[in-house]
């Protein structure tokens, strides 16, 4: 008996479907880096400004007296770090969502994935079971027509 090869019509959508998987699981990873470097930024705007706060506070605690000049140099120089540190916290924010927006679209695209898996598989059992329906039927007609040749020979 020949049996059909089961062919799923949609077996291309599915490699595409597994190669843009592959594609932004590489983007997410990607995305996961910036996201560590963006915090390792941020952490070292906050040591930076954390110990120029700390520099104030000592030259203050000490009583030396402070030349009103570098003072001021030194508080915008200080007001340039705490702006640097804000920049670095909104870019790091915005890799965040970048990460998310990917990682959301990355479960997409594993649930369609695993949508397509379950359809093909449920096509190839219904594949199975036609051929099988198929080839009983082809023996039934066989034994049938055994059985009509006996019959006339008789």
């Amino acid at each position: 008996m020949t049996t059909r090869r089961f062919r799923y019509a949609l077996e291309a959508l599915l490699r595409k479907r597994r190669s843009d998987w592959r594609t932004v699981k590489g983007e997410e990873m990607a995305a996961g880096r910036v996201v560590d470097d963006r915090r390792a930024e941020v952490d070292r705007a906050q040591g930076g400004v954390a110990g120029t706060e700390q520099l104030l506070r000592q030259a203050r605690r000490g009583g030396s007296a402070i030349d009103p000049e570098q003072q001021h140099l030194l508080g915008n120089y200080l007001a340039h770090q705490r702006l640097v540190l804000a920049e670095r916290c909104a870019a790091l924010a915005r890799a965040r969502e970048v990460r998310e927006r990917i990682s959301a679209n990355l479960a997409d695209i594993s649930r369609g994935i695993k949508s397509l898996e379950k359809h093909r598989a449920r096509r190839e059992a219904d594949h199975r079971a036609a051929e099988g329906r198929r080839e009983e039927h082809v023996l039934d007609e066989l034994w049938l027509l055994g059985r009509a040749r006996r019959r006339e020979t008789d």
